[in-house]
């Protein structure tokens, strides 16, 4: 009859596909890739940790100004924040419009 299943078991053996992987290389694949993976998150401090100019306004205060201790607390926070993670920020005071083109341009 078409169409219908037969229930017994099989006597011939499962059918192995094609390209068929053999368990060894498997395991050497997946341990080459979390070997690069953390090769990859270990070095990758190493760019981090570069000089990182940051420019900021006088007129912002309590947050940020020249005038206030560490640079006012959000350019403190700031600063812990990048140091943290690597990098080491410098901060240069200018007026808003000209620290914006500066940016922009890349100097």
């Amino acid at each position: 009859m078409k169409g219908r299943v037969d229930a017994r078991p099989s006597t011939q053996a499962p059918r192995q596909p094609k390209h068929s992987t053999d368990q060894t290389g498997c395991y050497r694949r997946t341990s080459l890739k979390r070997a690069l993976l953390l090769a990859g998150v270990l070095f990758s401090n190493l760019v981090l940790a570069s000089p990182l100019r940051l420019v900021s306004g006088e007129d912002y205060a309590p947050y940020a100004g020249s005038a206030l201790p560490n640079g006012g607390m959000l350019s403190e926070v700031v600063f812990a924040a990048l140091g943290r993670s690597g990098y080491q920020p410098s901060l240069a005071w200018q007026p808003w419009k000209r620290g914006y083109h500066a940016t922009l341009k890349g100097s």
